[in-house]
């Protein structure tokens, strides 16, 4: 059997392959005066034998080591900074983390000046932000200001509740978030990396809706992403009038998107969408890019398990809440489940299919779901799917996912 590179892939050693070598060549070795061979057996409680077993280990390792580099250059095996670099063949790179960011609104005496990187925080101080800029009170004594959460990730805080002034200034008596929360990113996993560069290889495509779909889900912070067009001569069912692109965007940058939709879309078509950006050429010809930030409609779970305490981890019930968010977010990929199906996740306009969420609850070992029921106004519950209307885009909080365990 060959080892090594070989024209079917990697083939590595394992220790029983080499410890089978060494006795077999070990056997060959011959005593000149007796004409005796050695009896090579590794198994045996030869001490010299056990003694030249040792460094065979070594060689397992080495062969071990030697698969794991040679995976490196596989899109698909690659971690950590080998796939970052890797993906940089596709044009894009790993995504950093990024703080949530909100706006609060000061007040206090008309005039005060309150500088930047002041921390405002919840009641208990549990949740620390920073105003972005420096802002002076009106006349009213009031001035709305930028605030970024002091960590990166998703951080999401309901209005109002960041009312406490941690660095009091002259003049400044009282804070209040808006609650309009722009949630930030925990720095992508290599299995999201994988699942973006999977999506790249289509950027460059001839089909236009396909070329804009992607090019649009490798920019920064954008999480979901829907192209239609409307290629008749009258407005079609869903609304979009005739001859229209209509875009359906969450996250990311409005003058990243509108370039981006510009550069990647079919010449002659027109744009569709609430949202409206200018964009300028090389010429100074301005461009009307619209584009729609869809409606998010809050999905509800009741979920109850019966759970063996052997196998079942300590926060098994976190990782059910995160592995069905990220489910929906960009489908198995994202919880390393194979499925067979092209489904990435529930995007706007997509209907949530309960039986596909079973994916991401069964993704955890040790339980046994006893009840399951979604609801898309916390009231009704069922085991329906939820039809989401083509402008909107389900949302799955962890707060609106609940986990009754019985152990």
């Amino acid at each position: 059997m060959a080892f090594g590179v070989t024209d079917e892939g990697y083939e590595g050693k394992r220790l029983a392959d080499i410890i089978e070598e060494a006795e077999e060549d070990l056997s060959l070795i011959t005593d000149p005066s007796s004409g005796e061979r050695l009896d090579a057996d590794f198994s045996s409680d030869d001490p010299a034998m056990q003694i030249a077993k040792v460094p065979l280990v070594g060689v397992a390792d080495c062969w071990e080591t030697s698969k794991l580099i040679y995976d490196q250059f596989n899109p698909s095996l690659a971690v950590g900074p080998s796939l970052s670099g890797l993906v940089q063949i596709n044009g894009i790179g790993r995504q950093e983390a990024s703080a949530s960011s909100d706006t609060a609104v000061l007040t206090g005496s008309a005039g005060a000046i309150i500088p930047a990187g002041q921390i405002i925080a919840d009641e208990f101080s549990t949740r620390e932000w920073i105003t972005d800029s420096e802002v002076m009170l009106d006349v009213t004594g009031q001035a709305e200001v930028g605030i970024t959460n002091t960590v990166t990730g998703p951080v999401d805080v309901a209005p109002g509740v960041l009312n406490k002034i941690v660095t009091p200034q002259p003049g400044w008596q009282t804070v209040s978030n808006n609650g309009a929360v722009s949630l930030g990113n925990n720095i992508e996993t290599d299995s999201e990396l994988r699942v973006r560069r999977s999506r790249s290889t289509l950027a460059p495509a001839a089909a236009p809706a396909e070329s804009v779909w992607a090019n649009l889900s490798n920019l920064r912070d954008v999480s979901y992403v829907r192209v239609l067009i409307n290629n008749t001569l009258s407005e079609d069912a869903r609304g979009i009038p005739a001859k229209t692109q209509a875009v359906i965007i969450v996250g990311g940058d409005d003058e990243e998107i509108a370039t981006t939709i510009l550069q990647r879309s079919g010449a002659g078509i027109e744009f569709f969408g609430t949202q409206l950006v200018t964009i300028y050429d090389a010429q100074d010809e301005p461009y009307l890019v619209f584009f729609t930030r869809p409606a998010p409609v809050d999905i509800y779970i009741n979920l109850e398990l019966a759970i063996n305490q052997n196998i079942f981890p300590s926060n098994g019930d976190e990782l059910i809440r995160q592995a069905i968010i990220a489910y929906a977010r960009g489908g198995a990929p994202e919880i390393n489940v194979f499925e067979g199906f092209r489904e990435i996740g529930f995007g706007p306009g997509s209907t949530v299919i309960y039986t596909r969420l079973f994916t991401p609850i069964n993704s955890v070992a040790g339980h046994r779901v006893n009840a399951f029921e979604i609801s898309a106004d916390g009231v009704d519950f069922g085991q329906d799917d939820i039809s989401i209307g083509v402008f909107s885009y389900p949302r799955f909080l962890a707060e609106n996912i609940n986990i009754t365990i019985e152990v």
